[in-house]
């Protein structure tokens, strides 16, 4: 049997499904923890082509595994369907978990047919969470889900037919909550102890840090609590939401520690106290070399001119990357928006269904379902894929960058 065609076939003749599941997870367009109907939606697909489902996972009501088949090698899909808060689906992810899904239903059936040539394996689905703003997946990785799985594979919609072989920016997502006094602005204002203040004198005091950071620290930040609309009252309260970017989760550690230092101070200064609550974080992306070359194979197939960029440094986040340092990944593109398109925009919302984003998950789920397939006919790719790996890791070792006593929050 053409295993190969078997995958392309199955695909084409269940695209509409697909592009309907896609479709419908767009117009639900639900934020990070709250994908409820999203979730529901694909594990009631999943169920009803055979495979088993554990729910509710790392404390995140919305994240979910599905499985089918047995034994090792053990290879992960990693799906996501969140949209972004006040925009809709500008990311992508509709696409991006329903292509996921599509590979691993599609490769399950092809399992299936081979099990007179004793081909064994697990089919895994991660129903994956919150990846935008609250990096879903570190949850799931710091509470051991990903323990047992011995490959990961996923993609993004883009604008070009890519394998990223070079890193993301590690990120944390930290909020900074002034709590000072209120008085009347006017009659008794040496009563008063601005939150305010201490927010605006934060943000001068961090724009003063950006001269004396590494290349490529990228500090972003939203005032999200201004402490009210009345300048005659002194704001009592006022919060602040930082994110901190660097190209290695260690670096990000020691920016944080700047940032939260000059948080303190500007309490100092107005006489009022901050609490500092992290929120989420992401570590930078592990390339494991061998896999990355798999895709790349497999994406040339579709695309002769796709590109293998392993050189330019991206300047996105990622929770891909905690998966990454704790399992052998690869991660890669497909053309879903025209050249030119900027993710997180109306304009890819707008687009977000249109053929070219259809034709692009299509794409993506044939390249996944087909560099798994080749691992579990070749099953000592996965100790290749593990050295290839483990070169790329040296000496480091994953240490989760979430305090043990931050919890997914729908924030």
């Amino acid at each position: 049997m053409n295993t190969e065609a078997f995958i392309e076939n199955f695909i084409d003749a269940h695209a509409s499904e697909f592009k309907d599941m896609c479709s419908r997870i767009w117009e639900f367009s639900e934020i990070r923890f709250r994908e409820f109907k999203s979730s529901a939606l694909q594990q009631e697909y999943l169920k009803k082509n055979g495979f088993s489902i554990r729910a509710g996972l790392a404390g995140e009501k919305t994240a979910f595994i599905a499985e089918y088949g047995t034994g090792s090698p053990v290879i992960g899909f990693l799906g996501e369907f969140d949209a972004l808060p006040d925009l809709g689906h500008g990311c992508g992810h509709h696409l991006l978990g329903t292509g996921d899904l599509a590979a691993a239903v599609a490769l399950r059936y092809c399992l299936e047919s081979l099990q007179s040539e004793n081909i064994s394996g697990t089919v895994r689905y991660y129903g994956c969470p919150a990846e935008e703003n609250a990096g879903g997946k570190g949850f799931l990785v710091r509470d051991g889900f990903f323990d047992d799985c011995d490959i990961a594979l996923s993609w993004h919609p883009g604008t070009e037919n890519r394998v990223v072989g070079n890193g993301s920016l590690a990120n944390f997502r930290v909020f900074y909550n002034f709590h000072g006094k209120s008085a009347h602005a006017a009659a008794a204002p040496q009563m008063g102890r601005s939150a305010l203040d201490a927010v605006e004198l934060m943000d001068v005091g961090t724009n003063y840090l950006r001269e004396h950071v590494p290349d490529g620290v990228r500090i972003h930040y939203a005032i999200t609590n201004a402490g009210g609309t009345s300048p005659n009252v002194v704001q009592s309260e006022s919060q602040v939401l930082y994110a901190i970017r660097a190209k290695d989760i260690d670096t990000v550690k020691q920016v944080f520690a700047r940032v939260s230092d000059i948080a303190r101070g500007a309490g100092l200064m107005t006489g009022t106290t901050v609490d500092i609550k992290q929120v989420a974080a992401y570590s930078d992306y592990i390339n494991t070399d061998f896999l990355s070359s798999m895709v790349y194979r497999e994406l040339k197939v579709f695309d002769s001119d796709s590109k293998y960029d392993s050189e330019s440094p991206s300047s996105g986040s990622t929770d891909v990357g905690d998966v990454s340092w704790v399992v052998p990944t690869a991660y890669f593109s497909t053309v879903c928006y025209e050249a030119g398109t900027a993710l997180h925009s109306e304009e890819a919302v707008k687009h977000g269904r249109d053929p070219l984003a259809y034709n692009g998950m299509l794409t993506a789920a044939k390249v996944l379902a087909r560099t798994a397939l080749h691992i579990y006919l070749e099953p000592q790719s996965v100790g290749e894929a593990v050295e290839s790996w483990k070169k790329r890791l040296g000496q480091r070792k994953y240490i989760s960058p979430l305090p043990s006593d931050v919890l997914p929050d729908s924030w």
